[in-house]
């Protein structure tokens, strides 16, 4: 939502002021919370219609926190909300929050996840807020066009959260191509936009500050400001006392300007400064380097003075309108004074202070990255000290904003100097710089110079953490060759035995299923031999996923839980990173095992969680999509699909977005959503195609399909399934057969395709064969009899698959066998009825209206699409839980879901109920629980 308005005393700023306001009352009226975000330029008046929402909120004795970025946060992480502090002084979020487990990437070998890490804070910051906000609350972070990349995922994440919490998000920007304005925008924030005054505007804030008898002279003195409201003031108020200079110029701040000054309004302040005592200027100017938000024991210890002795020059600058006071805080009054005043010192005295400021800073245990800052600005100078800080500074913003990582680098490496020891830990940490900064020619650059001068001892992680970046480019082969190469410059195995692991991992990812079993065998046997349980649980994990493939299936199972059970001896949780819970929990769906595939959900999530394994959530949430969906539940299958794709837009980890976007195509179907199963299952092949994700592949065919038949071209759908089951059968994929063959042998059998038919029920008699389950078992011996028209042999083979407990599969055989053979019309009546309760109880209403028209005719009740009636069963159930008071996480807790997954029912129940927050939820449920 958008409004425009102007923002000043005029009637044009009521718009802005009475939107602001009403966001205010509701969340004081019923707990109402939401995203509000003022945008303008340079001096439009943020800052002065944020404060008139703080003294509402806090006249409505609401609880308020305010903060603010500033020039000087761009390259430190979470800065601004670091410095959040609650009414009592405590900090509104734990320095813990701020930390994401940081594993070795030449050790994992994987490349550096900026996106996963970013995401993982955010998480626990919303977490945190989760746990804290109970009362209601108003949460101020202005000036977020200087907040660093993280901050701004972060506070995007909290917006996404105020409906579901009593928290109203207040923040202020200025107005960029793409900036936070325009994502807080499609998030659904409340944009309110500051435009420049107009003549009736200017007037109005004329009459205000000098009273209703200014003359023509002053009004037309304040025009020369262009709109501005900070240069009308000062205009008016006598800081710019050259305005004919600025009427000639045509010199006026606008929307959009950033942090320039006026050449006219920088001169004003260098006269002001001139006409001060040679002291007061000086502290003004030492005060400027700070930033924004003048620190006064920093700015004490720079110039070597007690906060007492600077009372008297810090008073002057409030005096003479450059400074002021924020709630005990001190601030320059605008950004464009301060920097007027900082312009108005000589370079190389700038310069200095920078220097001297970085070493105060760091000698009081500041951030590293606001440290490096300083010494970026320092220019040439530097002390013996500064390559060190500067890495520092770049090790702490690496995660989470690599761009800044890299200008410190860049400062470092030309201090070094020739210093080839130096310039060579610099240039290693620039490698996984460029690379999560997606720099990937420039960091294989600089991975081959380092590798020409790294000696032979010294190279294998070097070499492990190029094979990852190699596959970042699609270079499988030279991946390959980089571990091979590693392997055999390993001092010993205990060096050896975390390649071999990455080695059998890569070959797997290339397709190379011999070399990776062979690779996986090596990795037990030297895993067992030194001890270490990653290359151990890498081995047993790959081998049984192979041993599936290859239809072991008894074998896949004992291996993945062999697997799992070493990976939980690492106390570094490394082994986690292999994904062993995820390779078992596959092995597990192929074979029925659905409860032990819940079970490794659940434990994958938390160890992503304890193990900095967040770039493995999506695949996680893909896992528990196919659990659901083969269980029944489309209704959490799809809430967890589309968590999936949303973590994995978050984390950057795409390699689960066909499993999520087939399932989710599939479900959409279900629901007559055609154009939205297309949308998906194109997504889902351009994913594959591009090699970002080939898992699901089955599932995919399966989705192309049916999508390509509900769209009228069922001969296109059999194509699709007739490509994708002949490569499954060649490649002996027998696992993959079992999701399509009923598609496949209908269609095969309804176009008198007999020959298809007898290879589909050979197959699937060979699947059945190898994995023994009631599953396979039933459905190859209905194909059976729909070849042979034997409807007893049919009667049979849904007697078995009923034992499989997959009630999707069992309502399309019992639909499909009602439809094709030549049932007496008492059992086609039973065999409807029974499908179409099926199908409801899955949430599958396209399939129940069909066994519903098959038995009836095409007269049925319509669905009701909005209020209580509207919701599933999942859905009752959550807004009950909602009823009984339980958190988001704590409705995940209960349900062994995500709190993601949780948000993702509450957002359509909010939609089928046209209810705008849960605090309203929580009392309509409360009332609809209590009447029925």
């Amino acid at each position: 939502m958008v409004a425009t308005t102007g923002p000043e005393v005029g009637g044009r700023r009521q718009g802005v002021r009475l939107a602001g306001r009403a966001a205010v009352d509701a969340l004081a009226r019923d707990g109402s919370g939401r995203h509000l975000c003022l945008r303008g330029g340079p001096g439009f008046g943020k800052t002065t219609l944020a404060s008139e929402l703080i003294a509402d909120a806090r006249r409505h004795r609401l609880a308020v926190i305010t903060g603010a970025a500033t020039g000087f946060d761009a390259a430190t992480p979470f800065a601004p909300l670091a410095r959040l502090k609650l009414p009592n002084g405590e900090s509104l979020f734990p320095p813990e929050r701020f930390v994401t487990r940081q594993l070795d990437p030449g050790i994992v070998g994987r490349v550096p996840a900026v996106d996963a890490d970013r995401f993982s804070v955010a998480e626990s910051l919303v977490s945190t807020l989760e746990d804290r906000v109970a009362e209601a609350t108003l949460l101020v972070i202005e000036d977020v066009h200087w907040a660093d990349p993280a901050t701004v995922d972060a506070l995007l994440a909290i917006a996404d959260i105020t409906r579901s919490l009593p928290l109203l998000l207040l923040t202020t920007c200025r107005p960029q191509p793409d900036g936070f304005d325009h994502r807080a925008e499609l998030g659904g924030a409340t944009v309110l936009t500051l435009e420049p005054f107009d003549r009736a505007d200017v007037a109005a804030l004329v009459a205000e500050l000098v009273g209703e008898d200014a003359d023509a002279a002053a009004l037309e003195r304040a025009q020369q400001g262009q709109g501005n409201p900070l240069l009308v003031a000062e205009l008016v108020g006598g800081l710019l006392i050259d305005a004919d200079a600025l009427a000639e110029r045509g010199e006026g701040a606008t929307a959009g300007e950033g942090t320039r000054v006026p050449p006219v309004l920088q001169g004003a302040v260098e006269r002001r400064i001139g006409l001060m005592e040679p002291d007061t200027a000086t502290v003004l100017r030492a005060a400027s380097v700070l930033g924004l938000h003048v620190d006064v024991v920093t700015l004490g210890r720079t110039l070597d003075r007690s906060p007492l002795a600077l009372q008297a020059p810090l008073a002057a600058g409030i005096e003479q309108g450059l400074l002021e006071e924020r709630r005990d805080e001190l601030w320059f009054r605008h950004d464009l004074i301060r920097v007027a005043v900082y312009e108005s010192m000589l370079s190389s005295v700038r310069a200095a202070t920078h220097q001297q400021v970085a070493t105060i800073l760091a000698q009081h245990g500041a951030s590293p990255a606001l440290v490096g800052t300083h010494l970026v600005l320092a220019g040439g100078l530097g002390d013996p000290d500064t390559v060190e800080k500067l890495q520092r500074a770049a090790s702490e913003a690496a995660p989470f904003v690599p761009e800044a990582a890299l200008t410190f680098l860049d400062r470092a490496r030309e201090l070094a100097g020739p210093d080839a020891d130096a310039r060579r830990v610099i240039e290693r940490a620039r490698l996984d710089a460029l690379t999560s900064a997606g720099r990937l020619d420039e960091a294989e650059e600089v991975g081959n110079w380092l590798l020409r001068i790294t000696p032979a001892t010294d190279r294998p992680e070097l070499q492990a953490r190029l094979a990852g970046l190699a596959m970042l480019t699609g270079d499988g082969p030279r991946a390959m060759a980089l571990l091979e190469q590693a392997r055999a410059d390993a001092l010993d195995e205990t060096v050896e035995s975390p390649i071999v692991a990455l080695a059998a991992s890569t070959s797997l990812s290339i397709g190379d299923f011999e070399l990776a079993g062979r690779l996986a065998a090596e990795a037990i046997e030297i895993g067992q031999r030194v001890d270490d349980p990653i290359a151990h649980s890498v081995g047993l994990s790959l081998t049984g996923r192979i041993s599936t493939f290859g239809n072991a299936y008894d074998e896949g199972m004992r291996l993945g839980a062999a697997s799992v059970a070493v990976a939980d001896t690492d106390p570094t949780g490394v082994a986690h990173q292999y994904l062993p819970c995820l390779f078992y929990g596959l092995t597990c769906i192929d074979v029925d095992r659905l409860d032990l595939a819940d079970a490794m959900v659940v434990q994958g999530r938390q160890m992503a969680a304890e193990s900095g394994g967040t770039w493995s959530l999506p695949l996680y949430g893909a896992l528990a999509t196919v659990v659901d969906y083969r269980r029944g539940d489309l209704d959490a299958a799809r809430a967890e699909a589309e968590v999936a794709i949303e973590l994995a837009e978050h984390t950057g980890s795409r390699q689960a977005e066909v499993l999520a976007l087939s399932v989710l195509a599939l479900i959409e179907l279900e629901y007559d959503e055609v154009a939205v199963a297309r949308r998906w299952v194109d997504q889902a092949t351009e994913s594959f195609t591009s090699g970002k994700s080939r898992l699901g592949s089955d599932l995919l065919a399966l989705a192309r399909a049916r999508v390509a038949t509900m769209e009228g071209e069922p001969r296109d759908g059999l194509e699709e399934l007739a490509f994708a089951w002949d490569l499954f059968v060649a490649a002996k994929t027998l696992l993959c057969l079992p999701g399509s063959a009923l598609d496949f042998g209908s269609w095969a059998h309804e176009v008198g395709d007999r020959e298809r038919l007898d290879v589909v029920v050979d197959a699937m008699r060979e699947a059945a064969d190898a994995s023994g389950l009631a599953s396979t078992r039933g459905l190859a011996g209905w194909l059976a009899a729909l070849r042979d028209g034997d409807l007893g042999q049919a009667g049979r083979a849904i007697e078995v698959i009923r034992a499989a407990e997959r009630p999707l599969d069992l309502a399309a055989l019992l639909l499909e066998t009602a439809r094709r053979f030549p049932c007496p019309p008492a059992e086609r009546s039973r065999l409807l009825d029974e499908a179409r309760r099926l199908f409801e109880h899955c949430g599958a209403r396209r399939s129940a209206a069909v066994a519903d028209q098959l038995a009836n005719g095409p007269v049925t009740a319509a669905r009701a699409v909005d209020g209580w009636a509207s919701l599933t069963p999942t859905e009752l159930e959550i807004a009950r839980a909602l009823a009984a008071g339980l958190t988001n996480a704590q409705i995940a807790q209960q349900r062994g879901g995500s709190r993601r997954t949780v948000e993702s029912h509450l957002g359509r129940i909010y939609r089928k109920l046209a209810i705008d927050g849960r605090v309203k939820l929580t009392v309509a449920a409360t009332q609809y629980f209590r009447d029925n």
